[in-house]
């Protein structure tokens, strides 16, 4: 997948006449835009599930606390991961756009 995004961008770098040096800003770019997506996406999951206690985010949590085989704090955990990792992802997309 990857391989064939690295050919398009090469190709759209060559039609519209830019050099090799476009071709690493435009891949940069688009590295930076996923990392504010996804970084957003796992801090607002990892917020409304901790703060809000929306476990219904979580999928089947609701069925297994039914059962007992998971607690409030699992979903808890859960929810600081996805919010550590949300803003980790963050922190680096504001390194690179400091750094490049």
């Amino acid at each position: 997948m990857f391989q064939r995004l690295k050919r398009v961008l090469k190709n759209y770098c060559r039609k519209s006449n830019l050099n090799g040096s476009s071709f690493e800003v435009i891949t940069m770019l688009i590295l930076k835009l996923i990392l504010l997506a996804l970084g957003i996406t796992f801090s607002v999951f990892g917020y409304l599930i901790v703060f809000k206690k929306k476990f219904g985010l979580i999928n089947d949590f609701e069925a297994r606390k039914k059962v007992g085989s998971q607690t409030d704090a699992d979903a808890i955990r859960v929810g600081k991961v996805a919010l550590s990792l949300g803003a980790g992802l963050l922190v680096l997309f504001v390194l690179l756009m400091i750094f490049t």
